[in-house]
């Protein structure tokens, strides 16, 4: 890679940082001045296992504590700016339906809010629209950043929706309700400030696309691993076509027999695994699915109060099993004989 991209890079993990992702965020060693992102950082801390930890690079001390407490690097985060503009100037991707459309074009994918006009839109359209000087002072956030809009409420429409109610007993067709309704409907209701739970819904469903990436991944790399077992059980691998030879050579008489009792097991497997493939890949659709469900719903920003069900949805997901037989033919004993069923080499059945 480049000097320019290195800059760009953890040291430790040799991912690239971003002001976007947590994780990632480009954080300043004040013993040393040594940058690292947010995670390996917080993994330094946790090693330490005292009140301060080491630079892996000069051995240099800097005090543990709260990982937002470290300085971010403004000068790295400053080159990612310049680069993601850089970016920006290519043409952006065309949506048929995307999750937020741009308010300049309903076919691009919006990715930030002017604070100014209110409005969402693409990076490029963004750029283009405040290019003129009138425009220029205007000020953009990321997509995530975005305030929510808090509705009317849908009894007095001319009050702001101030609480939620989480009474369990309580027989209002609405749980979003404004100052006058404390006062009549929900009177000596519990609830709950309608600000505070949007945050703390935002805070779950983050955590829950975080699990669900993490999730993803390892399902990923099942389903991976699922294929590649799959590839060894082909009839054009050598092994498999050695040990046909094999077994017609041992057993003359018997070679009808025996191989079709050789063929029958060989095809069982690649059922098996054809199986556990398609399962395992309709189980990885639904968990994208229900992450891509979850990402619309922050960016939205339209109904983050009652998420209950995206929750549950996500759980389901998560709490999945993922884990699968993958063992290849290679690990397989294969009698000549066919006597027994090929079994695990590691198998106590010999």
């Amino acid at each position: 890679s480049s000097p320019f991209s290195e800059q760009l890079e953890c040291k430790i993990c040799l991912t690239r940082f971003s002001e976007d992702d947590e994780d990632l965020v480009p954080r300043v060693l004040t013993g040393c001045g040594h940058t690292l992102c947010q995670k390996c950082v917080v993994k330094l801390m946790k090693k330490s296992n005292g009140f301060r930890f080491q630079c892996p690079f000069d051995r240099q001390s800097t005090s543990s504590g709260a990982v937002q407490s470290l300085p971010k690097n403004r000068a790295v985060i400053d080159m990612l700016r310049e680069l993601k503009e850089t970016e920006s100037t290519e043409n952006p991707a065309i949506y048929e339906d995307p999750d937020v459309p741009c308010f300049e074009n309903k076919n691009h994918e919006a990715t930030c809010f002017c604070i100014t006009c209110k409005e969402d839109f693409c990076q490029n359209c963004f750029d283009s629209t405040h290019s003129s000087k009138i425009f220029s002072t205007h000020q953009s956030i990321p997509l995530l950043e975005k305030p929510c809009e808090i509705p009317k409420c849908p009894i007095h429409e001319e009050n702001e929706i101030r609480y939620f109610c989480t009474d369990d007993e309580c027989a209002s067709s609405t749980k979003e309700f404004c100052d006058e309704c404390l006062l009549a409907k929900h009177k000596s209701h519990w609830y709950e400030n309608i600000e505070t739970r949007i945050k703390k819904n935002e805070e779950v469903l983050q955590d829950a696309v975080k699990n669900l990436k993490e999730r993803e991944t390892k399902m990923l790399q099942s389903s991976d691993a699922i294929i590649k077992c799959l590839s060894t059980f082909d009839d054009k691998e050598e092994v498999i076509s050695q040990k046909r030879k094999a077994i017609e050579s041992h057993f003359d008489n018997m070679k009808r027999e025996t191989v079709e009792k050789f063929d029958n097991w060989l095809t069982g497997r690649k059922k098996n695994l054809e199986f556990k493939k398609e399962n395992m890949q309709n189980s990885l659709k639904v968990l994208t699915a229900t992450r891509r469900e979850i990402e619309k719903t922050l960016l939205k920003k339209g109904s983050v109060f009652n998420v209950k069900e995206l929750i549950e949805k996500s759980k389901r997901s998560v709490d999945s099993d993922i884990k699968a037989s993958t063992l290849p033919y290679n690990n397989y004993i294969v009698p000549d004989d066919m006597s027994q069923e090929p079994y695990p080499k590691n198998s106590s059945n010999v």
